[in-house]
């Protein structure tokens, strides 16, 4: 008596060819980050999407009905696995592209809190294709791409205005500090440069150009201006200038030295600024140095006391005690392993 084996259902790899596609898409998309372009975005975002549409379409081609299928299992299969197919070519997208538009909201704020109107409108631009129902300082995203937009025509016609051929030394700040707002960082190092290499180079100047090279991400170029004007300002009168100017460079110090992970320079320099300064906002910089160096009571010290002070650090203060706790934790399994 014979009997009819019952058709298997086979394992689809077209769905592990979807996930480990768009896995491979968003790595290469790091590598793209901040790339725009004109009617079509950012590219990173673009190419997931992409790459999600055609691994989905292939899948679907692949599962289509009747294709070499001769059960009702295998029809059922091939239906089940293309659905998934495609909510997952919907799904990793579409979170790619959320934390992405987090991220520029985040950069946003960061460049209108800094005046840096060149590249908070490149960023309100991306942030509006992407959230178009986004918020800015209390305002929809599209009335800040407008508000900005004017922000930097009116620089723009500042800086076409040619300077004097006997410049002051105000009418050479004035100039900076506007090609800083538009993001030329690299002009205003050029115009900085003759100022702080000559014989009297003053605080201001040094100070401004370590953050030019801050802006630039050249980091032992930047740690070295800060240093010298720290070094000149502990030479000025005491007053509230050489305080504010002392507070500046160190910080300046803490993070160039920061991304140079020489830890300890920050941390010194971090001490130094709370001496002057014991702010919220300088408690919070160095707990992230102390997390940087895995001394976990320090930071956790220094994030209460910035939480204690203002509210704004209480959600970022909370993560990062997070995120202290966590790699405490840690420390401690791999020990008792």
């Amino acid at each position: 008596m014979s009997t009819e084996a019952t058709p298997r259902v086979r394992s689809r790899p077209e769905l592990v060819l979807v996930v480990v596609g768009l896995l491979i898409a968003i790595t290469l998309s790091t590598f793209l980050a901040d790339i725009t372009v004109p009617r079509f975005g950012r590219i990173d975002v673009l190419l997931v999407w992409c790459i999600s549409s055609g691994l989905t379409g292939y899948v679907a081609w692949r599962n289509r009905p009747g294709r070499a299928s001769q059960s009702f299992h295998a029809n059922l299969s091939a239906a089940a696995a293309t659905l998934v197919a495609i909510a997952v070519g919907i799904v990793i997208p579409a979170t790619y592209q959320h934390s992405t538009a987090d991220r520029i909201a985040q950069g946003l704020h960061t460049a209108m809190s800094q005046q840096r109107f060149g590249n908070a409108l490149n960023l309100a631009d991306q942030l509006h294709e992407l959230r178009p129902e986004a918020h800015e300082t209390g305002q929809p995203i599209v009335r800040v791409c407008s508000s900005l937009r004017l922000a930097v025509r009116k620089l723009q016609r500042r800086l076409d205005q040619p300077l004097p051929n006997a410049a002051s030394t105000a009418e050479l700040g004035q100039r900076v500090s506007v090609l800083m707002q538009l993001d030329h960082n690299q002009k205003a190092f050029k115009l900085l440069e003759p100022m702080v290499n000559g014989d009297d180079p003053f605080v201001p100047a040094l100070d401004t150009i370590g953050l030019c090279c801050q802006r630039l991400k050249r980091w032992s170029e930047s740690l070295d201006y800060y240093q010298r004007a720290y070094q000149l300002s502990q030479s000025l009168p005491d007053s509230s200038f050489r305080t504010a100017a002392m507070v500046s460079a160190q910080k300046g110090i803490a993070y160039a030295a920061r991304q140079l992970n020489q830890f300890e320079v920050a941390e010194a320099a971090y001490q130094d600024v709370l001496s002057y300064a014991p702010t919220a906002e300088h408690h919070f910089l160095l707990a992230k140095i102390y997390h940087d160096l895995q001394q976990t009571s320090d930071a956790k010290r220094h994030i209460l006391q910035a939480m204690l002070l203002s509210e704004e650090y209480q959600e970022p203060g909370r993560e990062l005690l997070e995120a202290v706790s966590m790699h405490h934790f840690g420390c401690l399994h791999a020990r008792s392993e």
